[in-house]
């Protein structure tokens, strides 16, 4: 290791340059400042790397690691870090994180999210035409395969036309994963304002990007299809509120 000091002699309170080092094996913590360590070898933190000032990451040789800028890095080989680490920058990972063992059961690959705009279709013959009210809106969280799609629906005017078949909700923001995993709830939180039947629940269609909705004719009557027929034509009418939780 080389340590160049400022004026030659060490007095009590020395100033340095740039430390440069081959191997360096950290026990207890290591600071990377404004003016940057560059560490070309073996790298073992057993204790806190912390990143301060405006650097822009930890460089070993000519790789990048932890880049604060948003520009893309490439790093090949593993570096373990044995204590806690502190980042007060963006951290941008490729290809996912494994919580504990390095298993598809425990690899994360993916957090998004987004809004969808939710629609009104038909598993027939869809509407002629759908004007949709201003408060219609939706958001989504994704994380790994599962999507949490929140969603509030009003109609302004509806043309029928030669639509038939039952009622469905469109749009979601990804695809209702197959088998056994599509079938999974639509959660009402309030339906007003249709001519009929106020759907009360309801579940996603296998392989698609639409729910189907349900009413119940009665407290403890079967689950029926919401027909065409329930939907209103006027304005400020169909109005729904939902949250549907599925895999993609």
């Amino acid at each position: 290791m080389t340590i160049k000091q400022q004026g030659g002699i060490f007095g009590r309170n020395p100033t340095f340059n740039d430390v440069s080092a081959k191997d360096v094996s950290v026990t207890d913590e290591i600071t990377i400042l404004e003016n940057g360590v560059d560490v070309g070898g073996v790298r073992s933190l057993s204790g806190q790397a912390q990143l301060s000032g405006t650097t822009t990451g930890i460089t070993f040789g000519a790789q990048s690691v932890l880049p604060t800028n948003g520009s893309s890095a490439t790093q090949n080989g593993t570096r373990d870090i044995g204590g806690a680490s502190n980042f007060w920058r963006n951290v941008y990972v490729s290809t996912g994180v494994y919580f504990g063992s390095q298993t598809t059961a425990t690899h994360l690959d993916d957090y998004e999210e987004g809004t969808w705009t939710p629609t009104l279709t038909t598993d027939g013959t869809d509407f002629s035409s759908v004007t949709y009210d201003g408060l219609t809106n939706g958001y989504y969280t994704k994380v790994g395969n599962l999507v949490v799609a929140r969603g509030r629906l009003r109609t302004d005017a509806v043309t029928v036309g030669s639509a038939s078949g039952n009622v469905l909700i469109g749009g979601l923001p990804f695809t209702v994963g197959g088998g056994a995993t599509g079938r999974a709830p639509v959660l009402i939180g309030e339906a007003e304002d249709f001519s009929t039947n106020n759907p009360s629940g309801g579940r996603t269609v296998e392989s698609s990007v639409t729910a189907r909705l349900f009413y119940r004719s009665s407290a403890n009557g079967a689950a029926t299809s919401l027909p065409v027929s329930s939907i209103d034509t006027g304005a400020n009418k169909n109005q729904a509120s939902f949250t549907i939780i599925y895999r993609v």
